[in-house]
């Protein structure tokens, strides 16, 4: 067997594939640009306002439930906290703010392998 290259499944095994398991953490359209965001964000840290402004055709609905998948799969943690208004005491807003964990972190760099490799080969 060459360097690099992995044994063919049986495909019978394919349902067990470890790709399958990489594929069903980001595979949508809006994983990998909202762990981006983040990651390129000097404090590592965003809020949803924040993810919002970056991916502006990305609707509300939609990054609410990748953050939502993003937090379930471990890649990010979110921590909410009450936003209150300064002219007014009232309820105020609660806000989430989300930052990559140790497993996001650690996934990061072969991200940018791919976003490289997207770049040479574009």
């Amino acid at each position: 067997m060459e360097v690099g290259k992995m044994p063919r499944l049986p495909l019978s095994d394919y349902q067990h594939c470890p790709i399958r398991n990489v594929i069903s953490k980001f595979s949508d359209e809006w994983s990998m640009m909202v762990l981006w965001c983040i990651y390129q964000d000097e404090s590592g840290i965003m809020d949803d306002k924040a993810l919002s402004h970056l991916l502006p055709d990305c609707p509300q609905e939609m990054l609410r439930h990748t953050l939502d998948r993003l937090v379930n799969n471990h890649l990010l943690s979110r921590e909410r906290y009450a936003q209150l208004s300064l002219s007014s005491i009232d309820d105020g807003v609660t806000t989430s703010i989300y930052l990559l964990t140790d497993i996001g972190n650690s996934l990061m760099p072969n991200i940018m392998g791919l976003i490289k490799w997207a770049e040479e080969n574009a």
